[in-house]
């Protein structure tokens, strides 16, 4: 529903959109590791733009 192939085409179909589930974890390991990559991977391009610059 809600398709160009649909022969009944509606206003709420038309405007209709779908959205992403957003899924929260309360795991303390997972929150650490998630935390862990994600300041290691902007610590990388901070360290690698400052690098980049001065050479």
């Amino acid at each position: 529903s809600g398709f160009a192939g649909d022969k009944d085409l509606s206003w709420s179909c038309l405007f209709s959109y779908r959205t992403i589930k957003y899924v929260v974890t309360n795991d303390k390991k997972v929150g650490i590791l998630y935390r862990v990559l994600q300041l290691s991977i902007i610590g990388y391009v901070i360290g690698n733009e400052l690098l980049n610059s001065k050479l």
